[in-house]
């Protein structure tokens, strides 16, 4: 076998200063080289009538319009059949999914298929986003169908059908359907692009110390964006193996947004705590038991930073992209920001 023939060597000289963009190559390169692996998605594509008919798949193939979907594959004359979309923690771009349901036949079987990690496809969020966009756009689905890591509605006009499973359950089947048929070359490629999406997918999730890490800078700087918050001039506070955060003032009351480490050790998903104390932030108008009172019963208060700090934890919410979690943990704070500033926004109002 030929360095160039590899699925490694392949995707090292495409694209591969992004991860959505290499795995659609890996996966392009192997429906390719692989009638086993053509066979399968087929069959997972396929409907109460069959296997949709996939004889090719291609990578970016730009239409009329200039729309470019990750992977179209064609039957034996060359007719798009599926457009595949690859997502990890990206949000949808604009052009998805009405863009590439328009570009589908609509009088034949035909599938728009989006891959993503099994915790956005159980957890609602990425589908209800397709689903939505599509009925905005005039296009209205069916019922769901909805099992493990697989969502699947046609429309109700046509033969047309969006889908969504995760990267762990197609490459499954079709790892399953390369051993079944003793493709071993396959079945090697196909173990190849599962390591690729898992270490994609555990370097994306949100509960990962760098990933909440981004979010708490990218909300603060979002606040100030807002005009409910102050960063200027504050850094980090971190405690090894027991807190990371950074300082800000919330309605010129002096905050700290960060990881509680110890309590994410009991529930992930209240890793993330903004707390209210005095820390040497400097001065700020709003003190702690002007705070405290404003927030009666929605804080509790934090051993780390002594008995008379408040903190309430941030909600993380599951399965979703990382713009969506990112808007969800904002509104949280800019809730919190109105309960302690009802005229603000602060710093608008002074600016």
């Amino acid at each position: 076998m030929s360095q160039q023939s590899t699925l490694l060597s392949f995707v090292a000289q495409r694209h591969v200063w992004g991860i959505e963009d290499a795995a659609t190559s890996a996966l392009s390169f192997i429906l390719s080289h692989s009638a086993s692996a053509r066979q399968s998605l087929s069959e997972f594509l396929g409907d109460e009538d069959g296997p949709l008919p996939i004889a090719k798949a291609q990578t970016w193939m730009a239409d009329a319009y200039g729309a470019i979907p990750d992977l179209a594959c064609l039957d034996e004359d060359g007719n798009t059949v599926a457009l595949v979309e690859s997502k990890f923690w990206a949000p949808l771009t604009a052009n998805q999914p009405v863009t590439y349901w328009r570009r589908l036949p609509a009088r034949k079987r035909a599938v728009l298929l989006f891959l993503a990690p099994a915790y956005r496809v159980d957890g609602d969020g990425l589908w209800d986003e397709l689903e939505a966009r599509l009925r905005e756009a005039g296009h209205q689905l069916g019922q769901a169908d909805k099992s493990d890591e697989l969502i699947i509605a046609q429309s109700e006009t046509d033969q047309r059908r969006l889908m969504l499973t995760s990267w762990e359950l197609l490459l499954d089947r079709m790892a399953s359907r390369a051993a079944q048929n003793d493709d071993t070359q396959a079945g090697f490629q196909i173990a190849e692009l599962q390591g690729l999406a898992v270490s994609a997918i555990e370097s994306d999730r949100p509960l990962r110390d760098e990933n909440l890490k981004r979010l708490i800078a990218d909300s603060v700087k979002r606040l100030e964006e807002l005009k409910w918050a102050n960063a200027s001039e504050l850094t980090v506070g971190q405690s090894p193996n027991s807190y990371w955060g950074r300082y800000f003032r919330l309605s010129d009351a002096a905050a700290w947004l960060g990881i509680d480490y110890d309590a994410a050790k009991q529930m992930q998903e209240k890793a993330l705590h903004l707390t209210f104390g005095g820390y040497g932030i400097g001065d700020v108008s709003v003190k702690l038991e002007e705070v405290r009172s404003r927030l009666t019963g929605t804080a509790e208060h934090r051993s780390f930073w002594g008995n008379d700090a408040i903190s309430l934890s941030i909600d993380l919410p599951s399965g979703n992209d990382y713009e969506n979690t990112l808007n969800h943990i904002v509104a949280q704070l800019e809730g919190i920001a109105k309960l302690v500033d009802p005229e603000g926004p602060t710093y608008q109002r002074e600016s």
